[in-house]
């Protein structure tokens, strides 16, 4: 049977306090360990014995903060342990808390925490990462719709934040673009077989589904959820012309052209601000360009010539 540790090994014992930092006489600490002094012969001047009230000391540590959240169901907050990364959890002040923010400091000032109560804090590890199991039925062919029922409250969903989505011979991440009701979503839109039939496609079907939200959109990293799809027949044919990325996620596109009249110079405008421009072509060889350019969330981005050109698109591909 485990042991619950309410008290402390050694709360009464003999112990000596294990200092944080490296001693410069070579003796045990947090940072070091047991240093290599305590492994020299015994008739070296600078050899150390494996002390008593060393030991009860570690264990005393050790055993305190497994108690915490053996009992507590967290560790206590401590301005030591402060500034907290997102989703830390601490009792503090008779209560259960999360952060809300990276660089939570204490649950008493700000907003950066939320009291964790009832059936919310007995599901608090999944609150982090939580799962829904249960019949869904997904159309791949039409927009990448998911259809499950309290998808949305139960994974506390947001445009953007990325989903782990398993059934029978699949399993990967995708990002949430459209939050069509509680029980309905759609997944990176442009995959679709009616779309650029990417990769991130789903399948047309009823069946039973496992979905996990993986990260939120404000700290899910570049790419992730995301793959590169084929979207030239999608996009404008005609030059300036803006496309929204509306996924509240940043996407990465790739513009490929051809001139068959003029030496091609390629540019990339966000928000109507040239941010990229390709490399000039001589007459000499082939007028292909190509330019690679990012779009953040909310951005309007669109292609065009620096020298008032029509280019023709070849291919137009996009990481989202």
């Amino acid at each position: 049977m485990v042991k619950i540790y309410k008290q402390p090994f050694a709360h009464d014992g003999d112990t000596i306090a294990i200092p944080d930092a490296s001693q410069p006489d070579g003796k045990m600490s947090t940072t070091d360990g047991w240093t290599h002094d305590y492994q020299l012969p015994k008739t070296d001047p600078n050899y150390k014995p494996v002390g008593r009230q060393e030991m009860n000391g570690v264990f005393k540590e050790v055993t305190e903060a497994l108690g915490q959240v053996q009992v507590q169901g967290s560790a206590t907050w401590s301005a030591v342990g402060a500034p907290y990364p997102i989703n830390a959890q601490v009792y503090h002040n008779g209560k259960q808390w999360l952060a809300l923010r990276a660089n939570s400091v204490s649950p008493a000032e700000g907003e950066d925490w939320t009291e964790l109560v009832g059936k919310q804090y007995i599901d608090a590890a999944v609150y982090l990462q939580p799962s829904i199991t249960g019949s869904c039925t997904t159309n791949g062919t039409t927009d990448n719709t998911v259809q499950l029922t309290g998808i949305v409250t139960t994974l506390g969903l947001e445009v953007g934040d990325v989903i782990r989505i398993q059934y029978s011979g699949y399993d990967k991440l995708h990002t949430v673009e459209t939050i069509t009701n509680a029980n309905s979503i759609i997944v990176n839109y442009e995959h679709a077989g009616n779309r650029g039939n990417g990769s991130l496609k789903l399948a047309d079907q009823t069946t039973t589904v496992t979905i996990t939200r993986i990260a939120k959109w404000y700290s899910a990293a570049d790419g992730l959820g995301q793959a590169w799809v084929d979207v030239t027949s999608l996009r404008p044919s005609s030059m300036n012309t803006n496309v929204l990325n509306s996924t509240n996620r940043k996407i990465l596109v790739s513009v490929n052209s051809v001139d068959d009249t003029v030496d091609l110079f390629l540019t990339a405008f966000v928000n109507g601000t040239e941010i990229n421009r390709s490399i000039k072509h001589p007459t000499t060889i082939a007028r292909n360009a190509g330019i690679l350019f990012p779009v953040h969330k909310g951005e309007n981005y669109a292609y065009g010539s620096a020298i008032g050109e029509s280019v023709t698109i070849q291919v137009w591909r996009e990481r989202r």
